[in-house]
């Protein structure tokens, strides 16, 4: 489901698991147990080293039509988590990165 597992991403109240075509969240705590929150299984992270914290905003990730922001994961905030286009595609370039 999603391909394989392209980044993990430890924050202060859930463990980020990437995808080729999906975005996860783990949470939970040992004593009630772990569930995985699944935020989409369209968008997914294509290169692992493209992994960046944005202080403030969110986590940053290269997907497969340019690049997206997670916000509302990494802090307790009251933000409402949720993936946010922030580049306008450009195949043919995405493709040269990804070569």
């Amino acid at each position: 489901d999603g391909g394989q597992i392209t980044g993990l991403y430890s924050t202060k109240n859930s463990l980020v698991v990437l995808k080729n075509r999906g975005v996860y969240l783990v949470k939970g705590n040992p004593s009630d147990g772990f569930y995985a929150e699944t935020l989409s299984r369209d968008t997914g992270c294509i290169s692992p080293k493209s992994l960046s914290e944005l202080p403030g905003m969110g986590l940053t990730f290269l997907g497969g039509d340019g690049v997206w922001l997670l916000e509302g994961a990494l802090e307790n905030t009251g933000t409402v988590t949720k993936l946010i286009h922030l580049s306008t595609p450009i195949p043919d370039e995405i493709e040269q990165l990804n070569a």
